[in-house]
């Protein structure tokens, strides 16, 4: 099983490349959109192998955390590694680890996971991914305690901010993203609201 490539890219289409490693062997793998490499850039990548009855595919990632994120993630009934990747990319690993441990399933919402699958990626990932994130990032679990209060002001926030026009859909997408600076800024809805309108 391939656990990790490193190699000159020849080749990139979407979020796929292939890399040419020294033994002259090229392997197609899927990373996610927001990572950028140009042509003959040396790739080093954590490697997940998806094996499929009629296909074998590689999922790279630069940063072992995201690579077991992406590991539970598709562990979880219903979440593929597309669906899975989608999470990553889209809300990135820390974000990401910190709503599943503070149970906010509206920020899990991307292109295929709809409130039943946030849900479950909850319930089955929690706990274990409190103890996941141990060592990765210090500051996740405090700040997943953090943001149950702060959740709590997403509501008011969320209804003050559509009367005024903006989609809730935004509004969630720029909450989601919110780093710990911006976070710690925020004692009641009024200041996430301005928080808020600064990132939309």
């Amino acid at each position: 099983m391939i656990g990790f490539i490193k190699g000159k890219v020849i080749d990139i289409e979407g979020n796929q490349l292939i890399v040419l490693t020294a033994d002259s062997v090229g392997y197609r793998v899927v990373i996610p959109s927001n990572l950028n490499f140009l042509i003959d850039q040396e790739a080093a990548l954590f490697i997940f192998t998806v094996v499929k009855e009629n296909e074998i595919s590689l999922w790279g990632f630069e940063a072992k955390k995201d690579l077991g994120l992406f590991e539970n993630l598709i562990a979880v009934s219903g979440v593929g590694p597309r669906t899975a990747l989608a999470l990553i990319e889209t809300k990135g690993a820390d974000n990401l680890i910190r709503a599943i441990i503070a149970g906010d399933a509206d920020s899990l919402k991307v292109s295929g996971v709809g409130v039943k699958t946030a849900q479950k990626i909850i319930i089955e990932l929690k706990n274990k991914l409190a103890k996941f994130s141990e060592g990765l990032s210090e500051s996740i679990v405090e700040d997943s305690n953090n943001n149950n209060s702060i959740n709590k002001f997403l509501k008011d926030a969320l209804a003050a901010l559509t009367s005024l026009g903006y989609k809730e859909a935004d509004v969630r997408t720029v909450y989601s993203q919110l780093n710990n600076e911006e976070l710690e800024l925020v004692s009641n809805e009024q200041d996430l609201i301005k928080v808020i309108l600064k990132n939309i």
